[in-house]
């Protein structure tokens, strides 16, 4: 106000409100323990948020808001993200107990669930044994997906006695690989069964010393392998012991000497046997061949006189008679009767030659 001074000026420059910054929370797992909100900013601002602590409870976005103690800073807010956990639980069961050959079917049912809380996407679904290779696109939390999927027993599933399998659920979440799996076991029901045939290439015999050819055959026809198949004939002594796969077969071809019983019982009978034990049972299978003997019964016989000549009445006269089996097979009662000398015999048993 005095007027020995002079006029002054001020520049007065107004700055927009400083923003603060915040480095980014989240996203975070449901229901996991929250960071704390920060209460000074990367930029060195001071203030308070609200709500003041991070609710992981439930999925979802919400926004927190952050208020400057310094007036001269603007308000900021922060979306933080609350993730669902993922989780995925796999079933497969099949509807057979058993199965008892090849070409049997087998229908397994296979259930993927979402048990998580969150949708879970581009889960791969494979089972190598059915050939299922399937994608599903999403599944929402609490969802199911059921797939429907065969196989057709093959031989090496009879040789193993049961079908064991896994399917796997595999997807990706957040960067990681996760993967479920899920198993279902089919057992064989065992059926063990053997065949024995025994035959003989002759079709007859005539005497002692011939040589008689069998073919022994024993066939596994059950479903299961039998191992330890002893195998017996005690006419042609035939005695080994083998293992038999499913549908496989072994021959043997032993053969017997006639003798010279045989030619007296005018028959061979005999019987070869397959035993074995399985499931802790023993079981014998047998089979039999029977050959008949051509047989000629056949006698001579001769009479001879020691004298040449008689010249009285008292004269006595010696005779031999001789009775020979020259048959093939042992003759029993026979009768020789002279009435000339009332020689009158019986032969009890004559063999062959004899």
């Amino acid at each position: 106000s005095g007027q020995c001074a002079a006029d002054a000026t001020m520049d007065i420059v107004v700055t927009t409100s400083i923003i603060p910054t915040f480095t980014q929370v989240g996203p975070l797992q449901l229901n996991s323990i929250p960071p704390a909100l920060p209460t000074v900013s990367n930029n060195g601002i001071t203030g308070s948020w609200n709500p003041s602590v991070i609710n992981t409870a439930a999925t979802g976005t919400s926004t927190y808001t952050f208020t400057p103690s310094d007036q001269c800073a603007t308000t900021a807010t922060m979306s933080v993200t609350i993730e669902g956990q993922p989780a995925l639980t796999i079933t497969k069961s099949a509807s057979e107990n058993s199965y008892s050959s090849a070409g049997d079917i087998l229908h397994y049912t296979v259930v993927i669930t979402n048990t998580g809380s969150t949708t879970i996407d581009n889960i791969s679904v494979t089972d190598p044994l059915t050939g299922l290779n399937q994608t599903i696109g999403s599944l929402a939390s609490g969802a199911s997906q059921t797939f429907n999927t065969t196989h057709t027993v093959i031989q090496s599933d009879i040789s193993a006695g049961h079908v064991n399998n896994t399917v796997t659920a595999s997807y990706v979440f957040n960067g990681t690989q996760n993967t479920e799996t899920a198993s279902a076991s089919v057992p064989l029901n065992q059926v063990a069964a053997l065949r024995i045939t025994k035959t003989i290439a002759e079709s007859s015999y005539s005497g002692a010393g011939e040589v008689l050819h069998y073919t022994i055959t024993i066939t596994n026809t059950g479903n299961a392998t039998i191992t330890n198949i002893s195998v017996n004939d005690p006419l042609t002594g035939l005695n080994q012991t083998i293992n038999l796969n499913p549908g496989a077969s072994q021959a043997f071809s032993p053969t017997h000497t006639t003798t010279q019983n045989d030619v007296n019982n005018g028959s061979i009978n005999n019987t070869a046997t397959a035993t074995y034990t399985f499931s802790g049972n023993q079981h014998t299978e047998s089979a039999s061949a029977s050959i008949s003997m051509n047989q000629v019964p056949s006698l001579s016989i001769s009479k001879t006189a020691t004298e040449r000549t008689y010249s009285s009445a008292g004269s006595v006269i010696h005779y031999t008679i001789v009775v020979t089996n020259t048959g093939n097979v042992a003759l029993s009662n026979i009768n020789v009767n002279d009435p000339l000398t009332g020689f009158n015999q019986t032969i009890a048993s004559l063999s062959p030659g004899a």
